[in-house]
């Protein structure tokens, strides 16, 4: 949940970046197996995607930020939207 409540943070950060293109490589030290762990515990209806209710439940602080991280505007976070709101939000600490 730690985890979670992190990445969502990090991605809360990193939605200006979208907009300049940054790019979707994942930083070297992204741990795909704790991602996964959290994936997996807030997709409750196990569709292999995040409505936004639960990402509300994983985090509160998502309902500012869904849209953003829905790339797409289909309602739903997918694997490789998150994990590109991820490693954008990452990239851009880096240059800080």
């Amino acid at each position: 949940m730690k985890f979670f409540h992190s990445c969502v943070m990090m991605a809360a950060l990193a939605a200006p970046a979208i907009a300049h293109g940054a790019s979707l490589e994942p930083p070297a030290d992204f741990d795909e197996a704790a991602w996964q762990a959290e994936w997996d515990a807030h997709d409750t209806d196990r569709d292999g995607r995040l409505s936004r209710e639960e990402a509300v439940a994983g985090n509160p602080n998502v309902a500012e930020i869904f849209d953003e991280i829905d790339a797409n505007g289909d309602g739903y976070i997918s694997p490789e939207e998150d994990k590109a709101m991820l490693w954008r939000a990452q990239q851009k600490d880096a240059l800080r």
